[in-house]
């Protein structure tokens, strides 16, 4: 294991489980090729055609605060490693977006344009729930982390939009797959 690795913290934290408490919570630690597989058709890719597709200075600055009203909710976050992936690819589109108005002449306004705070996780492992708003909080932006079972609390409902990421309800899968295939 690599010490400055972002994934660690949760490989560690699933390989240290109990296995019977593991499979009690359905812990399961996802690798960032995974992750990505979910970010990339959920926000990475729309956001790169919107703002390669502003060709106005009130396009970029709608985005702008677009992105800003922007959320994501992981509904059973674990020890946050969807939450981590979504937030550094936030920071680049950031980036690209403030990158576009560079390129189209403008200045682009003051960010930060996204952070930590538009992070909201569930996760009914109160100790993973804390390692994630351990590694989420950056400066004074700290992740909306709610520790409880996301069937049973009221999920987050921020203005602007919400994207919903996270691996499937692992303890159900069977039943899944038996009504809905593969």
């Amino acid at each position: 294991m690599v010490l400055d690795d972002p994934e660690a913290p949760a490989a560690a934290y699933e390989r240290s489980l109990d296995p019977t408490l593991r499979h009690r919570h359905g812990a399961h630690y996802t690798a960032e090729p995974d992750i990505l597989r979910v970010i990339g058709p959920t926000i990475s890719r729309p956001w790169a055609q919107r703002i390669a597709a502003a060709h106005t200075p009130a396009a970029l600055l709608a985005l702008v605060d677009e992105l800003e009203n922007f959320h994501v909710l992981d509904p059973a976050c674990g020890c946050g490693n969807f939450l981590e992936v979504a937030h550094r690819e936030l920071l680049h589109i950031a980036a690209a977006l403030a990158h576009r108005c560079l390129a189209l002449g403008i200045p682009p306004p003051p960010g930060p344009y996204f952070t930590a705070s538009q992070l909201h996780g569930i996760e009914s492992d109160p100790e993973a729930a804390s390692i994630a708003r351990r590694r989420l909080t950056h400066g004074p932006h700290a992740p909306d982390i709610t520790t409880g079972d996301a069937l049973l609390l009221p999920w987050p409902r921020p203005t602007g939009a919400l994207a919903i990421v996270g691996n499937p309800p692992y303890l159900g899968v069977r039943k899944l797959r038996r009504e809905l295939g593969d």
